[in-house]
């Protein structure tokens, strides 16, 4: 884990499995649940672990716990068409990050590999990486993969790489440069994922659209669209970001409200960065 390159895994960057608490089940569907909040979620996540561990494993018995659990959580999901795989669980020697029970190296599989029996098959879950593997340059990956320290908010997270990358955008055009990890101090790193996690509590939030995110290239499901000219205004510069979060606004009071939060948050980390160089 934590390596850096990859030459297995599309653009070179795992972004799976990184550390003993940092890991990332969206593709799992790990947060298509009513509720996922940090709390909510990791009771569900504990209590799913130690009852599989219980499992008997025979495939009847596996596919019977699956069915349970998918009764137990299919319901007001935020994206019904996304499965939520009930085999994702905790993994790790102290069960600190998320993983998948069927695996052929979880705990008390006995190097069998029981993912054919999930719902989208064996070979989906060994051989699908996300689209931020593709879109985001390795030297962003890197640096996100950094400002991370838990499992919860980074696979909320990674997976927005039009959001990911908009803001990196607009940090290397305030830079004039490229960034790149050797670059960040620790402060710096914190000021990103400050950034990187205003989806977190955004309050310019529409509450129509979810927290999780609907990462698949089929666009099934998109934010609302920012309509500028029902304020006759300009768009924003920072419209990629405020669309990615879901933003929705009630007058050209809350857009600049929320342009002046990001500006302030972009400044932040700038400053940081201009003090490391």
């Amino acid at each position: 884990m934590n390596k850096k390159e990859d030459g297995t895994v599309p653009g070179s960057v795992y972004l799976c499995q990184i550390s003993e608490s940092v890991s990332c089940g969206a593709c799992c569907g790990l947060y298509n649940l009513a509720n996922f909040s940090q709390e909510a979620l990791a009771k569900i996540l504990e209590k799913r672990t130690f009852e599989f561990a219980r499992v008997s494993r025979e495939v009847s018995e596996i596919i019977r716990f699956g069915e349970m659990e998918c009764r137990r959580t299919h319901h007001n999901q935020p994206f019904p068409e996304f499965h939520h795989c009930p085999y994702v669980g905790l993994i790790g020697h102290e069960l600190s990050r998320v993983g998948c029970l069927l695996h052929p190296m979880a705990e008390n599989n006995r190097g069998i590999d029981f993912r054919g029996l999930s719902y989208y098959g064996g070979m989906a879950c060994r051989i699908y990486f996300c689209p931020v593997n593709r879109h985001l340059p390795e030297r962003i990956k890197i640096i996100v993969r950094a400002c991370f320290d838990d499992w919860y908010a980074y696979g909320l997270i990674i997976t927005e790489y039009e959001l990911i990358a908009a803001i990196f955008k607009e940090i290397e055009i305030r830079l004039k440069s490229h960034v790149y990890l050797h670059m960040l101090s620790s402060e710096a790193l914190s000021k990103i994922y400050r950034l990187l996690t205003l989806k977190l509590d955004w309050r310019f939030r529409s509450s129509q659209w979810p927290i999780a995110n609907y990462f698949f290239e089929d666009r099934q499901y998109c934010p609302p669209v920012l309509n500028y000219q029902k304020f006759q205004v300009k768009p924003s510069r920072y419209h990629a970001i405020l669309q990615e979060l879901g933003s929705q606004f009630h007058d050209s009071q809350a857009l600049r409200q929320a342009e002046s939060v990001l500006a302030d948050h972009f400044g932040a980390v700038i400053e940081k960065m201009m003090v490391r160089t």
